[in-house]
């Protein structure tokens, strides 16, 4: 099997499409099974409802398009989608979720896949959705592209502003602001850090004007919404941005 035009597998003239199936809903897999036995030009090599059938069934099978449910039992489907796009040459990825969520959306994308289809999806938007993708196309609507696109602006502003916060405090105000996400009081911060309770709440202060914020817990809300600390206080670094428009 060589790559084609679009770096996937290309299908040979005169053959079929193959398709590999990954959904674990039952319901769901007929409805696949349905739609592919009834297009043209088109082959169900093979279904399976785990990540690691998936990465068995793609190196045996070798399909040239594979359908991923973006939840499954073993792993999520864009890790999944991103394993398979690895293969050599990659497999063209349809992409399927039980809701329109922004950011699966925009991951989907970032990992390679070449469309994202609900799964209230109609039989007619499957079978386009299909050819599309099979034809080395991209299987996105229109409002999704936007959507994807106002995300990723968000996620872009917001990784502009942890990083302008995150260099505007000393090391021993990240730590704090750390401990403060822990629960900890200014007593308790003190005496973990072996400081004054004066200084810490000097350094409390301070956090509070550069978060924007005049409490406790705004400053841990704000700190978790911009990546700064995460949920069990560890600080963590500001979130990695990759371009979901580029191959």
């Amino acid at each position: 099997m060589t790559r084609g035009n679009n770096g996937n597998r290309e299908v040979v003239p005169g053959e079929s499409v193959r398709v590999l199936l990954v959904e674990d809903h039952p319901l769901v897999g007929e409805l696949m099974r349905s739609v592919c036995d009834e297009l043209p030009g088109f082959e169900l090599v093979g279904e399976t409802v785990s990540g690691a059938g998936a990465l068995q069934a793609a190196d045996r099978l070798a399909p040239n398009v594979a359908i991923v449910d973006i939840g499954l039992p073993d792993v999520d489907g864009i890790t999944l989608a991103r394993q398979l796009r690895e293969r050599e040459p990659p497999l063209a990825i349809l992409m399927l979720s039980a809701r329109e969520d922004p950011d699966a959306l925009l991951e989907a994308m970032a990992a390679g896949a070449a469309g994202y289809l609900g799964k209230s999806a109609g039989r007619d938007q499957i079978r386009e959705a299909l050819e599309r993708v099979a034809a080395g196309g991209r299987a996105f609507t229109a409002d999704q592209e936007a959507a994807a696109t106002i995300r990723l602006a968000s996620r872009a502003r917001t990784a502009v502003e942890t990083r302008r916060v995150a260099e505007s405090l000393t090391e021993r105000q990240r730590d704090i602001l750390g401990l403060l996400a822990e629960g900890l009081s200014a007593r308790g911060i003190a005496d973990r850090l072996g400081i004054s309770e004066r200084s810490v709440r000097s350094h409390i202060t301070t956090l509070y004007r550069r978060l924007e914020v005049t409490n406790r817990v705004e400053a841990v809300s704000r700190a978790l919404s911009l990546g700064l600390v995460q949920p069990t206080g560890r600080e963590g670094p500001p979130p990695l941005l990759r371009h979901p428009f580029r191959a």
